[in-house]
């Protein structure tokens, strides 16, 4: 059991990294958006008041709120993989201890 909790936690350790990595990848996305959106306003600006620019507004709009879920939903993934990995270590670090209990009543017992 206690080695299978170490593959599950190496498991959980590679997950949160894979998870860490997406949400990194996210926000490196979420900046170029948000990059894209200033140079699209700057050019909204040079643009009279028309229905181009509503458009292009609404659309930039839509792609920031997209790229930002995304990032949310990437980063609650990463929280979660995190709390399952700070669990299976707190539930290793209280089984080895209670193998070293039984051992240490194990040689007891045998003097």
């Amino acid at each position: 059991a206690y080695s299978e909790l170490q593959v599950r936690t190496q498991e959980l350790e590679k997950n949160l990294k894979d998870q860490t990595s997406r949400a990194e990848g996210v926000t490196a996305r979420l900046t170029l958006t948000t990059m894209h959106l200033a140079t699209a306003n700057a050019r909204i600006e040079a643009l009279d008041k028309s229905s181009q620019l509503e458009q292009a507004l609404a659309e930039a709009l839509e792609h920031l709120k997209a790229e930002t879920k995304r990032k949310d939903c990437e980063t609650a993934r990463a929280d979660v993989a995190e709390a399952a990995l700070v669990e299976m270590r707190e539930l290793i670090a209280t089984m080895a201890s209670k193998n070293a209990e039984e051992g240490a009543r194990a040689v007891t017992a045998e003097s």
